[in-house]
């Protein structure tokens, strides 16, 4: 073979080379890509959010060119499209600090955590798996995010949403905005029971009941599972009725008459009756401008001196616990 033959082939081995090292580099990704990060850890700045089922924390690292096949769920590497970077995000759900002691999850929802970069959105799904009942940890929260330019942490935006309302946060310690951002005023406690009557009813129009109340719950809240959110800048009355009866009535005369049934009425509409018909329990959820809850109730009496049963309203505004 002459020498010019000889170098041809070089060159043309040359380029072979050179076209598969080209060939193994990392694939770009797509303009919008959440790519899986194989690792959880992500150092960088927090941001929590309060959700009927507890908090939210959504974490952010520096922005990155490339990342090798060894980060990512799909073993495959990525770079950043001209223009791009790979943001690297975690999220993170603690079912624990949930308000009201996890009353609020009675019927959990999963929630919608995107990412907000220049305007560009990026949907991450949820921190945690639910069917409605039961609540799981996701396994996949951790991800590298393709964002226009390389974002510092004040530049991400985050808004979470769930049950149809959404709460915005940045990473500049500022409180979250939005309608779902009220749970923030909760206590993480369930509140207290409600104070019943210690004594007696007034019947209207005249004479007084003796009752049995227990109430573990007279409360304001701006979401119960079923309800959904309140109104902007309202709050739902939530009173949880374990046992109200009336074990008896006198009336204006002085006479004890015996109780033959107690059905709710008015604002206690909607309380199931038990089989002997004498005890109401259940939970309303009222949108009342007032911390006041008017209880009226109908009852069915014999009267003592006999004849036919009559009936009688009686009523009892109870009051609404601090939430």
């Amino acid at each position: 073979m002459t020498v010019a033959a000889r170098s041809a082939a070089l060159v043309v081995v040359l380029l072979g080379v050179t076209v598969s090292v080209a060939g193994c580099g990392p694939a770009t990704a797509q303009p919008d890509e959440v790519v899986g990060k194989l690792a959880d850890e992500v150092s960088g700045e927090s941001v929590t959010l309060l959700l009927p089922t507890g908090t939210v924390t959504v974490t952010v690292g520096d922005p990155v060119d490339e990342v090798e096949s060894g980060d990512t769920r799909d073993a495959e590497a990525r770079q950043a499209p001209d223009g791009s970077s790979l943001l690297p995000v975690r999220l993170e759900h603690y079912l624990d600090a949930a308000p009201w002691g996890g009353l609020l999850a009675a019927s959990p929802q999963e929630a919608e955590v995107t990412l907000v970069v220049d305007g560009e959105t990026r949907s991450l799904g949820s921190p945690y798996l639910s069917d409605g009942r039961a609540i799981a940890t996701n396994p996949e929260r951790s991800f590298y995010v393709v964002v226009p330019g390389t974002p510092a942490a004040a530049d991400v935006t985050v808004e979470v949403g769930y049950d149809g309302a959404t709460q915005t946060a940045g990473f500049t310690g500022a409180d979250p905005e939005g309608e779902a951002a009220a749970l923030a005023a909760l206590s993480a406690d369930r509140p207290r029971a409600a104070d019943c009557p210690a004594d007696a009813w007034q019947v209207r129009p005249t004479g007084v009941a003796r009752m049995a109340c227990e109430v573990p719950l007279a409360a304001r809240t701006p979401y119960w599972p079923g309800s959904g959110w309140a109104a902007t800048e309202a709050d739902w009355l939530v009173v949880a009725i374990d046992r109200l009866a009336v074990d008896s009535l006198t009336t204006s005369g002085g006479a004890r008459a015996e109780v033959r049934s107690v059905t709710g009425l008015g604002e206690a509409a909607g309380l199931d009756v038990d089989d002997a018909g004498t005890t109401l329990a259940g939970t309303l959820v009222l949108d009342r401008p007032r911390d006041d809850v008017p209880l009226s109730l109908e009852v069915s009496v014999a009267p003592a001196g006999g004849g036919d049963p009559r009936k009688v309203r009686l009523g009892y505004d109870l009051a609404a616990t601090e939430s």
